[in-house]
């Protein structure tokens, strides 16, 4: 088995060799500097999560905070070492790793508050096919085919933003976000940020439903921000990025996306958003997206420290996807379902298909934690284009629930060890190609700054 992604300490030596070097400010410093205010207005700082997305303030936020001068500086990072054996005739055993690590510097600019962030990733060191996940689907490897029954790995630049705020009056602020790469406004915090995800080593099977625009070349966003509501609006680039994940690609403005969120109290966040996708696919980059998205984060307090997320996808494509199929390979299956008088086999084509999600972590004490994971997701590319079930809809469920305990290890850094299994619910039609009740199960240990 080959181990991918074998060299994901290095954004934790970053960003600790950037904490070490940074000391604490003078008095006098500190007063002139943003305080634990958001990077968009005068709100707790908790509240920030992926691009310009909002969490429960209750949701705590790991990482190290330390000043220098008049620069508040905050790194974040985590890595995942995973075995998994996923089940069915389409699944295998692999090693692999999920990481990132994230950078971010503010400063104050007049009567607002400036701010750099970058966050990167090593996971193109596994290959540009990435890890082992049934069901999955989503971009591409080669330029050529899609990927099915693999989660593609992040791009070396995940974020490299710039971000502006100015208050304007009580608790009131207008704010612009440049990004190459960068997120727009368009869905729920990515899921390597969501309180109720950052226990679960992989993606999730709706992420190109609702949070996959996260990584984005090109974006430029501004909104305006009012007590515990906030509205914003994108110009983004819609193309997914391509196979070429050590690169920066060159931006471009061909998309757009607005989005409306609310934190009415410190354990509640909703948003809805909608985004207008041009060819976000590269294999069929003629076919635009509309995306729905809304969702709902809770973080609570007390024993378990509970944290969940309910959210909801909606693709529609402009047009049909395309196969390359011709009459006289079409499989057994269509035949006889055809000549059944059928009208042809079950799960017609969509232009629409949609993605529910729901996630919960729960806290044992000080270092242990448990999660659950369940999703139901309409998937259209679970075949390649030449097969006739290319185009054809299918309804997966999921339920994956795991462990994971933090060792009792004094530090910057947590260690922990865990594991997870998962089973999903298919139709019947797919028996065949998945079997009929496909078990996988990860084993993984992690580090995380606290």
């Amino acid at each position: 088995m080959r181990l991918a992604g074998a060299g994901p300490a290095t954004p934790l030596v970053w960003i600790l060799s950037m904490m070490m070097v940074s000391g604490p400010a003078s008095p006098a410093s500190a007063a002139e500097a943003p305080g634990h205010t958001g990077v968009l207005g005068d709100y707790p700082m908790d509240r920030d999560a992926s691009g310009t997305s909002w969490q429960p303030e209750n949701s705590p936020m790991a990482g190290l905070h330390a000043w220098t001068g008049s620069w508040r500086l905050m790194a974040h990072g985590d890595v995942f070492f995973v075995f998994t054996d996923q089940g069915g005739p389409r699944g295998g055993r692999q090693s692999f790793s999920t990481n990132m690590a994230m950078g971010a510097a503010s400063r104050a600019l007049g009567r607002g508050l400036l701010t750099f962030r970058g966050m990167a990733s090593l996971e193109p060191f596994m290959g540009p096919k990435g890890y082992r996940e049934v069901l999955q689907t989503g971009e591409t490897a080669d330029g050529r085919t899609h990927l099915v029954d693999y989660q593609h790995p992040h791009d070396l630049a995940m974020e490299l933003a710039a971000i502006v705020s100015c208050p304007l009056g009580a608790r009131a602020s207008a704010f612009a976000y440049f990004g190459l790469p960068g997120e727009p406004a368009l869905g729920p915090p990515a899921f390597m940020h969501r309180g109720s995800a950052m226990e679960i080593p992989t993606a999730p099977l709706s992420h190109h439903w609702m949070d996959s625009t996260h990584i984005t070349y090109g974006t430029v966003t501004v909104g305006a921000i009012r007590g515990g509501v906030k509205v914003e609006a994108s110009a983004f680039n819609g193309h997914e990025p391509d196979f070429h994940r050590w690169n920066i690609e060159t931006p471009r403005f061909d998309s757009w996306a607005a989005r409306l969120t609310v934190n009415p109290r410190p354990w509640l966040s909703a948003q809805a958003s909608l985004g207008e996708l041009r060819g976000p696919e590269i294999l069929h980059p003629t076919i635009d997206v509309r995306r729905y998205t809304a969702s709902v984060g809770f973080a609570g307090g007390g024993a378990l420290r509970p944290e969940a997320t309910l959210a909801w996808g909606r693709n529609i494509r402009s047009a049909d996807l395309p196969t390359n199929c011709p009459l006289a390979s079409l499989r057994t299956e269509y035949a006889m379902a055809c000549a059944a008088g059928a009208g042809g086999p079950p799960f017609p084509p969509s232009r629409s298909s949609d993605a529910f999600l729901a996630e919960a972590t729960v806290h044992l004490g000080t270092s242990q934690a448990a999660f659950l994971r369940a999703e139901r997701v309409g998937k259209d590319e679970l075949f390649p284009s030449y097969d006739p079930f290319h185009v054809r809809v299918f309804p997966i469920g999921t339920v994956q629930a795991g462990y994971r305990y933090e060792l009792p290890l004094r530090g910057p850094v947590a260690f922990g060890i865990g594991a997870s299994g998962a089973i999903a619910v298919l139709p019947e039609f797919l028996a065949n190609e998945y079997g009929r009740r496909p078990v996988s199960y990860w084993i993984f240990a992690s580090a995380r700054l606290r």
